[in-house]
């Protein structure tokens, strides 16, 4: 017997980021992984400034759950962690989520560092769902 990692499809989240103007405070839709049971997550977070100048960050926090609608308050919310902006260009981040929840939405909370407004397309979050096969 040998465990090895079993990756899900790639799965959008609902997250509206496009857009949004410094100090923004975003909810995703409430994820379920009542069905799919996945262990942890890669979450792939893309982000793109509005303007050549910004040089702030989006920091993002996960909301968990054992029920649906029942999730922590957001000063509870877990903190994942902080993508920077590089002026008007693209940035990725990827990260592993351990020990999914039932029940979570992400947070995303905007800090500009000059009022500018996130890029007006290019953000989103996206994450494959991993479990653990017997190969």
């Amino acid at each position: 017997m040998s465990a090895k990692p079993e990756y899900s499809a790639n799965q959008p989240v609902t997250i509206a980021l496009n857009g949004v103007s410094d100090g923004a405070d975003i909810l995703s839709d409430e994820l379920n992984n009542s069905v799919n049971l996945f262990l942890m997550d890669d979450l792939e977070i893309n982000l793109q400034g509005g303007n050549a100048g910004e040089t702030g960050s989006v920091t993002i926090y996960m909301l968990r759950g054992n029920a649906t609608g029942e999730l922590d308050d957001i000063g509870n919310a877990l903190r994942l962690t902080r993508v920077n902006l590089n002026g008007a260009t693209a940035v990725r981040k990827v990260i592993r989520v351990d020990d999914i929840p039932k029940f979570y939405k992400l947070r995303a909370v905007y800090s500009s560092s000059g009022a500018y407004a996130l890029g007006a397309s290019g953000n989103s979050m996206a994450f494959l769902g991993v479990n653990i096969q017997d190969a």
